[in-house]
């Protein structure tokens, strides 16, 4: 028996199952493909899990563990397909948010597909580090509703995804041509507020500050004791005012600034070049 991928198994769930139509027909004939006979739920043959069933039995493999894996190599999208043998180019430009809502603005270009590309929110998804796909909740792509070869339009669209971090910005079509950009070293910009935020390696709100070494993370992930926060929770709280808590290397009143680049110290202590106070 081969292999099921993963997404496919997400329809496997109890045996007995007869056909229903051809609204559970393709998922029949996937399960088929890949040595599950007809053990599945109708009710999950839909949405995107339908999408990959009719990917998969298109290709006539079972080799695709996602959805994306399965459209990049079928028919269409950037090599080639029904609308010519074109390319599509994604080129991500801003992401908001890590968990819950994301928001990503975006330029979608269609390089030379010889035929208009669709372009509205319901054919972008993300694709999250746990394969998931997501559909686009809202938002606005700017130029119209087609593409003609050689345009470019911006988007900016909203998605609303579980607990697993966005990974991939999708487009697909549906002629099968289809596009990705990764969003990976791209910061969202925002408050440092969650544990995604926290751990990206992004001064996300842009005050030079990353991740454990800014005190707006501290009591939102576990940083190690190298860091500011791990620091910062061997540090006695209170004012830096005297000359002991101007020279301990912590924020003690926690306004994330350290010893002489915090100006309460500037009267307190000595301070020397490259510092805030010393370089009054």
């Amino acid at each position: 028996m081969r292999s099921v991928p993963p997404l496919l198994a997400c329809l496997l769930a109890a045996s007995g199952c007869t056909r229903g139509g051809d609204s559970e027909e393709v998922c029949h004939e996937a399960a088929e493909l890949c040595g599950a006979g007809d053990e599945f739920d109708e009710d999950d043959c839909r949405g995107e899990q339908k999408a990959y069933a009719e990917c998969i039995v298109d290709r006539g493999d079972c080799d695709p563990a996602t959805l994306v894996e399965c459209a990049d190599g079928s028919a269409g999208g950037g090599d080639g397909g029904p609308g010519g043998g074109g390319s599509i180019e994604l080129d991500v430009t801003s992401l908001m948010g890590g968990v819950g809502l994301v928001q990503v603005a975006f330029t979608i270009t269609n390089v030379d597909e010889s035929e208009p590309i669709p372009v509205s929110p319901g054919f972008f998804q993300i694709e999250d580090e746990a394969a998931n796909l997501h559909v686009a909740s809202g938002g606005i792509c700017a130029g119209g509703e087609l593409l003609a070869a050689g345009g470019s339009e911006g988007c900016e669209l909203q998605f609303t995804i579980g607990v697993a971090a966005p990974r991939a910005l999708v487009y697909r079509d549906g002629q099968g041509r289809n596009a990705e950009a990764s969003l990976g070293g791209i910061c969202s910009a925002g408050p440092e507020a969650d544990e995604l935020s926290c751990s990206d390696g992004c001064s996300n709100d842009d005050d030079t500050f990353v991740d454990c070494d800014d005190y707006d993370c501290c009591d939102v992930v576990e940083c190690p004791s190298s860091s500011q926060c791990g620091q910062q929770e061997e540090c006695e709280a209170g004012p830096e005012n005297t000359a002991d808590a101007c020279s301990d290397d912590c924020s003690n009143d926690g306004d994330d600034f350290i010893d002489c680049d915090d100006f309460d110290c500037c009267d307190v202590v000595a301070c020397g070049p490259g510092t805030s106070c010393g370089d009054m």
